[in-house]
C-alpha cells in the first residue's frame, strides 16, 4: 500500500499543517453545531465528528468513515469521572458500538 503525501507529515509530527488544509466550506456549519455541543471544557472533532477530545488540544484527523462513527453521532461528549474527556456510556452508544 502507498501511503498518501499527508503519511510523511504525520509520521514526522507536523501535524499543524494539517489544520491548513481547507474542507472547501461543505463541513463548517455541521462541525460547528456539533463541536457546540461538548460540555465541560471537552470538544467534538475529527472529519466524522468521532473523537471527544480536551478544547483546544492538538489532534489530527484522517477524513475517512467508518460505520462505527455514526453511533457517536448523537451522542455527548462530556468530561468524565476520571477527568479526561469522552463520550457519555449510555446503553445506546455502547450498544450501537458493539453492533458495529
Amino acid at each position: 500500500m502507498r501511503s498518501t503525501s499527508l503519511g510523511p507529515l504525520v509520521l514526522a509530527g507536523v501535524v499543524s499543517v494539517l489544520s491548513l488544509l481547507p474542507l472547501s466550506g461543505c463541513f463548517d456549519d455541521l462541525l460547528s453545531e456539533r463541536q457546540a455541543e461538548a460540555l465541560d471544557g471537552c470538544q467534538i472533532g475529527g472529519c466524522s465528528s468521532q473523537f471527544c477530545v480536551e478544547s483546544g488540544a492538538d489532534w489530527v484527523s484522517t477524513c475517512e468513515w467508518e460505520e462505527v462513527y455514526a453511533c457517536y453521532q448523537a451522542a455527548t461528549c462530556e468530561r468524565q469521572s476520571n477527568g479526561a474527556c469522552g463520550w457519555r456510556a449510555t446503553e445506546e452508544l455502547v450498544t450501537c458500538i458493539a453492533t458495529h
